[in-house]
């Protein structure tokens, strides 16, 4: 999508936002899926790509994808559609279902997340995430302080992974700044205002 954007102070001609060009994965299948793809920010593209990108790294490895941003969810149904779910590699989720579109694409790839795999909030999912010991790709809210701190505790105890957080650059947000750094970790703001933390 090439689009232009122009205030008194900058103008933008022919910018290729490529967090809707259909020909990529990603955005086709938001709005293949997604209830409101259009609901969508940048931001929450950006999480998405961010996370579909790190889990196609992982291949055949060890590895659990944990969405916690309950309007995100749908990333859980795009996850399975394009790597599968197995014990081995495991989506954790509250239920897609209510952000999908109601479409039988959606409903039998939603049948790829047995209802074991579904959780009621993000505390839940972070206590499950916490049984194991394979490489973790975790998407939480800024306000889930606990949770967050939750994670970098496994991450500095050892488990190797990905954790980003969605809306992190809001100011009451960079409160978990200190505690990562506290740990050896940094909990890095992106340009569209999300956080990102990589323990490796």
């Amino acid at each position: 999508m090439t689009t232009s954007y122009k205030d008194s102070n900058i103008k933008l001609t022919n910018v290729l936002l490529t967090q809707f060009e259909q020909g990529r994965e990603v955005p086709a299948l938001i709005d293949l899926l997604a209830k409101r793809p259009g609901a969508l920010t940048m931001q929450d593209r950006m999480l998405m790509s961010r996370a579909v990108a790190a889990r196609a790294s992982r291949r055949s490895e060890a590895t659990t994808v944990a969405i916690g941003v309950e309007h995100l969810s749908v990333l859980a149904t795009m996850t399975a559609f394009m790597f599968g779910n197995s014990a081995k590699q495991p989506i954790w989720t509250t239920d897609p279902a209510p952000r999908c579109r109601d479409a039988d694409i959606c409903r039998e790839l939603n049948t790829l997340l047995p209802e074991d795999n579904l959780v009621v909030d993000a505390r839940e999912l972070v206590q499950r995430c916490a049984k194991g010991k394979d490489f973790l790709i975790v998407l939480l809210n800024h306000d889930h302080h606990n949770e967050i701190r939750a994670v970098i505790d496994m991450f500095d105890a050892g488990r190797k992974g990905l954790l980003l957080v969605r809306d992190y650059g809001l100011i009451h947000a960079a409160s978990q700044y200190e505690y990562g750094r506290e740990r050896g970790f940094r909990l890095l703001e992106t340009p569209e205002g999300s956080g990102e933390l990589i323990a490796f």
